[in-house]
């Protein structure tokens, strides 16, 4: 499975944003997108994510509406988005468009209505069990004189009914009958409840037929949907508008991509495709026993339970590392089942694991419910946070990407390179092609050492939404020129360049003695030597003079 192109009508800073993942022959699958900060490298990134992870399945939903909650009402059919995805050769096409939710020939409501509904019909089902249970105790009470531990216990059902019906007089006549036992409270309890959550045979079937009506107008909605290859999606928040798509793709590949699309990124980040009340609690004050970051922080924790392919980089790598283990085992074992023989998966990842970090050995222990790190050549153990905030997420990346994410999907990645070293910067690219074959990555990044050591076609400029790209490599490859040229920022501190320049421009002047000249270049000492390369350039031009 891999994305081939993002065409954004309008989102945000995009508009009529272009972007292109072709594959480029004998070089890493990989695409490094750099920008400013504020420049849509985050946005571009979730945008994909949640479009292509969520729109096939129905809890997950929620997270669409939420990314699309502040677009404007559309008063007409509009284009938002088409993917290009190309699977087995075969390109797909996947047209999102927003349409108001009633057109001349279409009413989207009857989606809401069929639902309503459904629920409603649900909740009938529900409370007719609970009153078939009263009616129960009911003749309990009619078939006996006094009221047994039995009954007493059985009786106990009603507490919580009578207390979820908000009525005084009733708390009042099951506490009295709570109290003195009294048979005939009971009776009178009991017959109260009845006529207040009597459920009407009739209105249970009209709900039924009701519900056979608006299905019937929901299949030939879809009709006429199908015929022309779209599928509803969701309505959206805020606004009288639908979510359509339009696409040539089999609706059993449609749920195969939403399983092959994954995001990891820092936990601090702002997630768009989280509720604007969530979002607004990483802005919110610190409170006396809870720090807004904690709030947000479980908003995060729920939203990874919901996206199933969503992850951050504070995953625990021994619960990874645990998981694999397990899964390994699980694969061995299905091989001894198929041919006679256990699989080698198990003694693969011990032995990858052994070799992982420099120094450093990591394990399973006997019982298989933890993990253990030691010195190479001695027992000295160690702990989790004896590694460094490097080797942790280099270790979770590994693990996750090789053992935990499927082979052939589409990665984003969002600030990869947080707390690892320049020397694991550079071997990422490969690094990452190693651990998850055959699977596309997409980096947002404002590391030189990623985008100097990717394919220059695959590096993608972002500006407010505004999109470049590399048709000739850059002149050099060095980190400089990666910063210059393609971060667009400062290679040399700006305050010593100033002072450089203040200084170059006295000895110009012939003026290398004067008391300023000498005060310029005391200055410029205390932060290089004079053996640097402007003193020596310096020194040269005198020698010239």
């Amino acid at each position: 499975m891999r994305l081939k192109k993002v065409e954004i009508i309008e989102y945000r800073n995009f508009k009529n944003s272009v972007i292109d993942f072709e594959k480029s022959n004998n070089f890493p699958n990989v695409f490094a997108i750099a920008s400013k900060n504020g420049g849509g490298k985050s946005t571009l990134l979730q945008f994909v994510f949640t479009f292509l992870h969520c729109f096939m399945d129905k809890e997950r939903k929620q997270y669409l509406q939420n990314i699309l909650e502040y677009l404007p009402e559309m008063t007409q059919k509009t284009d938002l988005v088409t993917f290009v995805i190309e699977e087995n050769h075969q390109e797909y096409n996947l047209d999102f468009s927003i349409l108001p939710t009633v057109t001349e020939t279409m009413d989207f409501n009857l989606y809401l209505d069929s639902q309503e509904i459904q629920e409603q019909i649900l909740d009938y089902q529900k409370n007719d069990q609970k009153y078939q249970r009263i009616l129960q105790l009911k003749k309990d009470l009619e078939s006996n004189d006094r009221i047994t531990p039995i009954m007493e216990n059985n009786l106990n059902y009603i507490k919580n009914h009578v207390k979820s019906m908000g009525d005084m007089e009733l708390d009042f006549l099951y506490d009295k009958a709570k109290a003195t036992k009294d048979l005939q409270i009971y009776k009178n309890l009991i017959e109260i409840i009845i006529n207040k959550n009597a459920i009407s045979e009739d209105t249970l079937n009209e709900l039924k037929e009701l519900n056979i009506k608006v299905n019937h107008q929901v299949k030939n909605l879809e009709d006429v949907l199908n015929q022309n290859n779209i599928l509803y999606i969701t309505h959206l928040l805020n606004t009288k508008n639908v979510l359509l798509l339009q696409t040539n793709m089999p609706k059993e590949l449609l749920v195969t991509l939403t399983n092959k699309v994954f995001l990891t990124a820092p936990s601090s980040q702002v997630f768009l495709f989280l509720s604007s009340q969530e979002k607004h609690t990483i802005f919110n004050e610190f409170s006396n026993t809870n720090s807004y970051y904690e709030s947000y922080y479980e908003k995060v924790k729920k939203a990874k339970k919901e996206l199933k392919n969503f992850f951050t980089y504070d995953f625990a790598s021994t619960d990874l590392i645990l998981e694999a283990f397990k899964k390994a085992s699980v694969e061995d074992l299905k091989i001894k089942r198929e041919t006679g023989h256990y699989g080698n998966r198990y003694d693969e990842l011990t032995n990858e694991l052994k070799n992982f970090l420099d120094g450093k050995e990591i394990g399973e222990n006997r019982e298989g419910n933890g993990v253990i790190f030691t010195l190479k050549k001695s027992d000295y153990p160690l702990s989790p946070e004896d590694l460094s905030h490097g080797e942790l997420k280099k270790l979770g990346i590994y693990i996750w990407l090789k053992h935990i994410v499927e082979k052939d999907s589409i990665i984003l990645m969002d600030e990869l390179d947080i707390a690892l070293h320049p020397q694991w910067q550079y071997e990422l690219v490969k690094d990452l092609t190693k651990w998850s074959q055959g699977s596309q990555f997409l980096l947002a990044t404002h590391s030189p050492q990623i985008l100097s050591s990717t394919y220059y076609k695959n590096i993608i400029k972002l500006d407010k939404g505004k999109v470049e790209r590399y048709t000739k490599p850059p002149i050099d490859r060095d980190i400089n020129s990666i910063i210059t040229q393609v971060m667009d920022a400062p290679d040399f501190p700006m305050d010593l360049l100033l002072l450089h320049k203040a200084y170059r421009t006295l000895i110009n002047d012939g003026k290398i003695e004067s008391d300023e000249a000498k005060k310029l270049k005391e200055e410029i000492l205390e932060h290089e030597s004079e053996s640097s390369s402007f003193f020596q350039d310096i020194n040269f031009d005198l020698e010239l003079m």
